[in-house]
């Protein structure tokens, strides 16, 4: 498995097939948590010990050895196709984890979202084969610009839409520049709240297996040639992808497939039956996150 730290440096992007040339600019940050010892978990924001949490959750089989690269390297393999070596970085024998939270913020999450999450995640993997199998085989293919296929998932009547999104939220503030969505506290350590910060547009789609790489981005910026830009942070766990927009401070939004930020403001109890429809993500696109769920002939 492969994480991202993207650093200052812009990555300009040659324009492709009609798409725009664009860039990332990533906001600096210690992804890694090294020597972060007694310093500020960045859900509530207080000075506390920190502990590990494993993203994905370690029930959906996130213990095993995973190769850690620097920011640059993988960057550079996601979006690059560029060869990077096991040799390069550093291992995690437990799974991939993160130092970056309270026990209390971990343990409240544990015991509130992570099932939920697990079960989909892991239902998804078993009984999805197919199209996962099918997006295996495609991903080397060239595809028509701008061509999305989706795929129906019906959840199940205990599945709670509310407690996924937490979940996924929280993954986004362990992995995201400290003290940059703390006003997510009240949201997450409250688990009927249902008041996700207005700020915020969370989409999810269907990603390739990629050999099991996964990739964590933090906040970083995607520039347009016409000099508009979007602020965003994407995670990518596959067979799922999520990107956070930042809707405040970007001055554009780009228009796309598989905007789950509605199941923030279902409440805790309802757990009715529901259907996702996800876009999914072939080929290259599939390590561009500013094009998942792109609708046809949009930017």
């Amino acid at each position: 498995m492969t994480m991202a730290r993207l650093g200052t440096t812009a990555i300009r992007i040659t324009a492709h097939n009609g798409v725009p040339a664009g860039g990332f600019i990533g906001c600096p940050f210690d992804v890694y948590a090294r020597g972060m010892g007694n310093r500020f978990c960045r859900i509530c924001g207080e000075h506390k010990p920190l502990t590990l949490e494993h993203i994905p959750p370690r029930s959906t089989g996130n213990d095993h050895v995973v190769v850690v690269h620097r920011g640059d390297e993988a960057v550079m393999h996601s979006l690059f196709d560029m060869e990077v070596r096991d040799d390069d970085g550093y291992r995690q024998s437990h799974g991939m984890t993160f130092k970056t939270l309270c026990e209390d913020c971990n343990e409240y999450l544990g015991a509130n979202y992570v099932e939920t999450f697990k079960g989909l995640y892991l239902d998804f993997a078993h009984e999805s084969g197919d199209i996962l199998d099918g997006l295996d085989r495609d991903r080397n293919e060239s595809e028509t610009d701008g061509v999305e296929r989706y795929c129906e998932f019906d959840l199940g009547e205990g599945f709670r839409p509310l407690a996924f999104v937490k979940q996924v939220v929280s993954n986004f503030c362990a992995t995201t520049a400290p003290g940059s969505m703390l006003d997510c506290k009240d949201f997450l350590l409250d688990r009927g709240n249902i008041s996700l910060p207005a700020r915020y547009r969370l989409h999810m789609a269907v990603l390739p297996k990629l050999d099991g790489e996964s990739v964590f981005s933090g906040w970083m910026r995607v520039l347009f040639d016409d000099g508009t830009f979007c602020d965003m942070a994407f995670i990518r766990m596959p067979p799922f992808g999520f990107v956070l927009y930042d809707t405040e401070s970007s001055t554009y939004l780009p228009d796309r497939a598989g905007d789950i930020t509605p199941m923030s403001r279902m409440g805790w109890d309802e757990t009715g039956k529901i259907t996702l429809v996800l876009p999914t993500v072939t080929g290259r696109n599939a390590s561009r996150p500013y094009l998942w769920g792109r609708y046809q002939n949009a930017v």
